[in-house]
Parts: C-alpha cells; sequence; structure tokens
C-alpha cells in the first residue's frame, strides 16, 4: 500500500450564511471542491452560535438573512473576533460606501463569480495578522503621536545665547524653568 507523503494541511473552515438555500448550497459545494471546511447557516441565531463554537477562518455573509439584517450580523460577529476576515454578500446595489464604513473586507453584489470569490478568500486568508489590524483599527492607532515641547525649546534657547532672554516670569512659572538671572549666575 502507498502511504501518503505529506500529511493532509489542516483545512480551513468558511462560515457561510444565506437565506437562500440554492445558492447557500451552490457556494458550498464549490468551495468544499477548492478544499475548505465549510459551516452552513440561514439565519443570525444560526451564524452566531457556529461562529463562537468554531474556529472560522473567514465569514461569507449574504446581507438577508432569514431572522435579521445580514449588516447587523456582520456587526455582531465583529465585535465578537474582529479580526475575522468577512465578505459580505448582497443583491441590492449602492452598498460599498456602507460596507467601507463597516469595515468589511470584500463586498460582491450577486451574481457572484465563483472565481473571483475564491481568488478574495485566498487572499484575505493569507493576509498577516497586521494586515488584519489595519483594517480594524484606524490608521491613527498605529502612528505614535508626540507633540512638541516648549519647555524643551525653550530650554535650548536660554542655554544657546549667553545673554539671559527677558521672560516673563509666567512663562518661566509655567514650564518649570529657572529664572533668567540664576542662568546667568551660574555660569
Amino acid at each position: 500500500a502507498k502511504e501518503p507523503t505529506t500529511p493532509h494541511p489542516m483545512k480551513t473552515t468558511l462560515l457561510l450564511a444565506d437565506a437562500d438555500l440554492s445558492a447557500r448550497q451552490a457556494m458550498a459545494d464549490f468551495l468544499e471542491n477548492e478544499g475548505f471546511s465549510m459551516l452552513l447557516a440561514e439565519t443570525e441565531v444560526d451564524t452566531l452560535d457556529l461562529f463562537q463554537s468554531n474556529d472560522v477562518g473567514l465569514v461569507v455573509l449574504d446581507t438577508h438573512l432569514r431572522d435579521q439584517c445580514g449588516w447587523e450580523t456582520f456587526a455582531r460577529v465583529a465585535t465578537l473576533n474582529p479580526l475575522v476576515s468577512t465578505i459580505v454578500i448582497t443583491s441590492e446595489s449602492g452598498q460599498k460606501a456602507r460596507a467601507a464604513e463597516a469595515g468589511v473586507d470584500a463586498l460582491f453584489e450577486k451574481p457572484i463569480e465563483f472565481e473571483v470569490l475564491l481568488r478574495i478568500i485566498r487572499e484575505l486568508l493569507s493576509q498577516p495578522t497586521e494586515m488584519r489590524l489595519r483594517r480594524v483599527c484606524p490608521h491613527e492607532a498605529f502612528s505614535r503621536y508626540v507633540p512638541r515641547s516648549y519647555r524643551t525649546y525653550l530650554r535650548a534657547l536660554q542655554e544657546r545665547y549667553t545673554a539671559p532672554l527677558a521672560m516673563p516670569s509666567q512663562v518661566s512659572a509655567v514650564f518649570h524653568l529657572p529664572s533668567s538671572s540664576s542662568l546667568t549666575r551660574s555660569r
């Protein structure tokens, strides 16, 4: 008997939520044939239950579920784990701004080209965690901001010049600087 030379890689689990049984099954069959393990849901309750009880690598979510708007479901999924990539599918046009504002990774308008869906799923699953964090957090959250220090600037000016600067006593008090006369005495 011939033994496999390499072990099977662990399958990535995708959660597919869509109220339309035929669309859900066709997409699930296609993605299973591409090597993914599939969890299927038609309601928000099922979606959230499956999401919380399984290690889901990516969510494919239709905007119309049996018991809830898919956008509401997306918000709940993102609250549970904001780092899990989500693709939203809709039959409505004009949802691009809403998707961008909500922070979804991709928005597909029906009908869907399965090959394009597969390419984007693979791209999202291969993203490093830092890319996912950039999607989740505003850009400013990654920037370190250090405001300028007037105290340091004023001290440098005072040390640079031999003649003391005429500085109102209120400014010296605010920045806890020695008075101009004490600087000249110490030199």
